[in-house]
């Protein structure tokens, strides 16, 4: 028989007290009393003996198997193939497995997901700068050098593994294209001999054109990059 529809915590310190009454007492006679099995009886009395009171309060239940998890030996797989293939998602990683081991059990790409995450696999996304828009237009290009306009035209992969980045300069009123660099990423210290060696060759413009993102601009007061500092002192210079 369960406990009473009372209170059952009140009838478990009842029953703890009537022990503690009587310790030599009948202990299956006391159990039966109180309406509970042996084994009900002791799984409270050693509860009480271990955590005092508040053992006797109602625990949530916690599982000691999980029917549906995902074994080692795919999650293994799984973080192996991720290091081998770092820039791919759950998607494409799920599809690398199907085909290259067609008899293991694949879970979903959800599933795939969640396993990068819990092992540090997925990079956060980079915060994008925002800006107001300007209401005011463009400057006019009327002649050459009158303005540069610079960008990173995005990245692919290349047969190594690594990434290529393409860094174009272009003038704006000829669309003449000064450089088409491959770079190895998109940082201060990659664009900047390329300019050096543009300013060289072509001369300084009187306006370099970008967008919001590094190494052209970044979060601080006036948008203000180490790359167009350097455009700055370098223009101030030759005036």
């Amino acid at each position: 028989m369960p406990w009473k529809e009372t209170c059952p915590v009140d009838q478990r310190v009842r029953f703890i007290a009537a022990i503690q009454e009587d310790p030599k007492g009948n202990f299956a006679r006391l159990c039966a009393s109180f309406g509970i099995s042996r084994s009900k009886g002791y799984k409270w009395l050693t509860r009480y003996r271990e955590l005092g009171p508040a053992g006797l309060e109602d625990q949530k239940p916690v599982a000691r198997s999980c029917p549906h998890r995902t074994p080692d030996a795919v999650i293994d797989r799984v973080v192996a193939i991720r290091k081998k293939h770092p820039y791919d998602g759950p998607k494409k990683l799920r599809r690398r497995l199907l085909e290259r081991e067609p008899e293991l059990a694949v879970p979903a790409a959800s599933t795939i997901g969640d396993i990068l995450d819990k092992y540090g696999l997925i990079r956060p996304r980079r915060m994008r700068l925002r800006v107001p828009p300007n209401p005011s237009p463009l400057d006019p290009c009327v002649e050459p050098n009158d303005v540069w306009c610079v960008d990173f035209k995005g990245h692919f992969a290349l047969r190594d593994g690594t990434r290529c980045h393409p860094l174009t300069i272009t003038d704006g009123a000829t669309r003449y294209l000064i450089k088409c660099e491959a770079r190895g990423g998109e940082t201060h210290a990659e664009v900047l001999p390329h300019f050096e060696l543009a300013f060289r060759e072509f001369g300084i413009p009187r306006r370099i054109r970008s967008d919001n993102g590094a190494p052209f601009a970044t979060k601080t007061l006036g948008g203000l990059s180490r790359l167009s500092v350097w455009w700055i002192c370098t223009e101030t210079t030759r005036a």
